[in-house]
């Protein structure tokens, strides 16, 4: 919605921005299923009660006004392939227990097929509409369990969904579902929720539950990255890596984050802030990060809710000199790109080994492309200026890096380095 509200040459300045070669080509994106939080409204794309055919399903006009047309243009703009998973946040309210896309509520037992049916018919849709571009994953609920939670506030579009019921629905209906529309090579993604309940589900789900998905996605709210920590070259006590040891077959999917707040313009605190999550998504066996907005207005929104956002951009479409709708790019959007821009998909992580003790605030992660370029990402979120260095084989370099500074190396590596 914000985007739209930009002349036609700011609009594609924007998405090439995010997405095309002179930007920081982001080649991962998440498409809401129907409304959710930062929706102006709640709607969905069957409000037929007990219409369990779904022969009234329909998608939405806010997506054909707002969603479609910015995927598609994001696709052309891209010379990389831009990888697009979709996320429910509700079923429509008459297929829940409390009758109510918001609030807590399960999926009513005789409406567990028609809820796999839906998603599966939201795919088929959606890429009717997309003249460019397709689907590449699917995740089963954004946040499940909050949505389990009567003191989660604010309350707005939910499923409350166990580990043990997901597990199940997996197996009985959504993934049969998905391969009976033709869609059984999607990437299906289960949990999308924090870190700290990533040990549970993982518990949860059986060897055959297990099989039928291809990862787990992983929100970014109960990191505990914030403080000033130094970083932790030897992750194989976390939580996502004892899972990749485990099931080194799964993907650890960064699928949302973002800082809850009205908007701070031009604040490098907060670009620090979401680059180490990146940071530690990527450093604990992750792949991939998303964001969870594009581009927010100046409250943070909108929100129906009132749950504002930051964004790596800000649309202002009111108060801009001379009354011409503007956006601003914001630290954030800098600290993103020298992930996305740099560390191109198929990249494998490179183990990091440190020669002497890391100051406090300075993280690194590295990656071999599949060019075979040596990529490696420094922050430096301390208060002090300090050296860096870089072995790799027979070769060695050294960089000073200022206080509150991030920085990107690549080099190509050699047979013999």
């Amino acid at each position: 919605m914000n985007v739209a509200s930009l002349p036609d040459g700011a609009q594609k300045n924007l998405i090439e921005s995010y997405f095309g070669p002179t930007g920081i080509e982001y080649n991962l994106g998440r498409i809401p299923i129907a409304s959710n939080d930062m929706s102006t409204n709640i709607y969905s794309y069957d409000f037929t009660r007990g219409d369990i055919y779904l022969s009234k399903f329909t998608i939405a006009a806010y997506d054909h006004l707002y969603k479609l047309p910015y995927i598609d243009q994001a696709v052309v703009a891209s010379r990389r392939n831009l990888s697009l998973f979709a996320s429910p946040w509700s079923s429509p309210d008459w297929m829940k227990t409390n009758d109510n896309m918001v609030g807590v509520g399960t999926i009513l037992p005789e409406m567990m097929k028609v809820y796999a049916d839906y998603l599966s018919r939201f795919l088929r849709e959606y890429e009717s509409f997309m003249f460019h571009g397709r689907m590449w994953g699917l995740t089963t609920q954004s946040g499940p369990v909050r949505s389990c939670s009567n003191d989660s506030l604010p309350e707005y579009q939910s499923v409350c969904w166990s580990p043990q019921n997901m597990s199940d629905w997996i197996k009985y209906d959504l993934k049969r579902s998905l391969e009976d529309n033709g869609y059984g090579h999607i990437k299906l993604f289960t949990m999308d929720d924090n870190l700290d309940v990533l040990d549970n589900w993982r518990r949860a789900f059986d060897a055959i539950s297990l099989n039928l998905v291809d990862g787990f996605a992983v929100q970014g709210y109960h990191d505990n990255v914030s403080d000033d920590n130094t970083t932790n070259y030897n992750n194989a006590s976390s939580p996502m890596c004892d899972m990749f040891s485990l099931h080194p077959d799964k993907i650890l999917l960064g699928s949302e984050y973002c800082i809850r707040s009205r908007t701070e313009l031009g604040s490098w605190e907060r670009g620090a802030d979401l680059a180490k999550h990146v940071f530690h998504t990527l450093q604990n066996c992750g792949s991939g990060f998303t964001h969870y907005n594009l581009a927010v207005d100046l409250d943070g929104g909108p929100s129906w809710v009132y749950n504002y956002a930051d964004s790596p951009i800000v649309v202002d479409a009111k108060q801009a000199k001379g009354g011409v709708p503007v956006f601003y790019k914001q630290p954030m959007f800098y600290t993103m790109g020298h992930f996305s821009k740099f560390i191109t998909a198929g990249s494998v992580a490179i183990e990091m080994f440190t020669l002497e003790d890391v100051p406090a605030g300075i993280y690194s992660v590295g990656f071999m492309r599949p060019d075979n370029y040596i990529v490696v990402v420094v922050g430096n979120f301390g208060s002090k200026e300090n050296i860096v260095g870089f072995r790799d084989s027979r070769y060695y370099f050294e960089f000073s890096m200022e206080a509150s500074s991030i920085h990107t190396f690549i080099w190509m590596h050699t047979a013999d380095a």
